[in-house]
């Protein structure tokens, strides 16, 4: 059984210190002691418990930073985007960030997408933020996913789900511009994976609040992922396993928002690696087949075994599309189309 957020240990105190859960301005209450050795393995060179406080981040600016307001106003935001992203002088980037940070969990997609997302996302893309800054924001972003992580149809699934959102964009920047070390890229799939597994509130557009869409943000975490340098091909089949585990989970939601899709993004940016055996896909694609043996013969209508089958049918099916509709002559790909053909019958029935 996977362990929650709430039971990881901290790196600098070892296994007998347990991390309380992880919220953006509250140190681990375990943790008592005054020094602490670097991490070999961890993200920042900072205690474990306060990693997850409220960004510590300095300006490089000499002049005298003015103190955001707990709130800004919208238009403030706004202003930001007008001016294609720019930070704005004078202002600490530390409370600038920490409030962007909050919004990640509105309800107001406004809030939550047109500025906390959007403009966390620019800074982090045009270098703002230091590597030290950006691996304690990974660090709230990882705390982040715990954050009500039982619930369903409930508003802490924005919260979630943008966090994986912003470390997205965090591992789409190593990528280009490497900074992250290879434990901490392994750590941080290994989360994504949990967070992909135990992510119960699988809406997409909510009519009022916008966007949660927490498996299709998680599948373009996974995707950076996949292309990291770091990424061996066993990753890239723990990978694809937990994709198959996902899709095939018996929920009481169809997917109806492009979810397959970006799974089926995922899974192509393995592929490219071009590491993945063809023994390995043989299985894998067996594993997503199972779904069928989930109806009992005889047995009354299930709803969530029905999704369950719905949703592999769709993501098997765009798989399938997805490889015969390429361009590029690739012989693998060639012989890896008609074993997916083969699934999407098997589960079309």
């Amino acid at each position: 059984m996977l362990r929650s957020w709430s039971e990881r240990r901290c790196w600098f105190h070892g296994p007998s210190v347990r991390a309380a859960r992880l919220r953006p301005s509250n140190a681990c209450e375990s943790c008592s002691r005054k020094r602490h050795r670097p991490s070999r393995n961890g993200f920042a060179r900072v205690p474990f418990c306060r990693q997850t406080q409220v960004l510590t981040m300095s300006s490089s600016s000499s002049q005298v930073e003015k103190s955001a307001k707990s709130t800004m106003e919208p238009a403030f935001w706004q202003s930001i985007r007008d001016a294609d992203y720019a930070v704005p002088e004078g202002y600490s980037l530390t409370e600038l960030t920490s409030e962007l940070v909050e919004y990640l969990g509105s309800p107001n997609p406004v809030l939550r997408h047109t500025f906390g997302y959007s403009i966390l996302g620019y800074w982090i893309e045009r270098g703002v933020y230091s590597t030290r800054q950006l691996r304690e924001l990974i660090m709230q972003m990882v705390g982040n996913l715990s954050q009500g992580l039982k619930e369903r149809n409930t508003d802490s699934v924005f919260r979630r789900s943008f966090s994986a959102l912003v470390l997205a964009e965090i591992v789409a920047r190593d990528n280009h511009q490497p900074f992250l070390r290879e434990t901490e890229i392994k750590n941080l799939l290994r989360w994504t994976i949990e967070y992909l597994l135990a992510e119960r509130d699988l809406r997409g557009y909510t009519n009022t609040k916008g966007w949660a869409h927490a498996i299709a943000h998680t599948a373009d975490l996974l995707r950076h992922l996949a292309r990291n340098r770091y990424t061996d091909r066993d990753d890239l089949e723990q990978i694809m396993m937990a994709i198959a585990q996902r899709i095939t989970m018996p929920v009481d939601h169809v997917f109806i928002h492009n979810e397959d899709e970006q799974l089926v993004l995922v899974v192509w940016a393995a592929l490219a690696r071009q590491e993945l055996t063809m023994p390995f896909m043989i299985n894998w694609l067996a594993r997503c087949v199972q779904v069928t043996q989930l109806a009992k013969p005889d047995a009354p209508f299930d709803p969530k075994v029905h999704a369950a089958t719905q949703n592999t049918r769709n993501f098997l099916r765009s798989l399938y599309f997805r490889i015969a509709l390429n361009k590029k002559s690739d012989e693998w790909l060639n012989r890896l189309r008609p074993k997916v053909l083969a699934a999407v019958k098997a589960v079309s029935g």
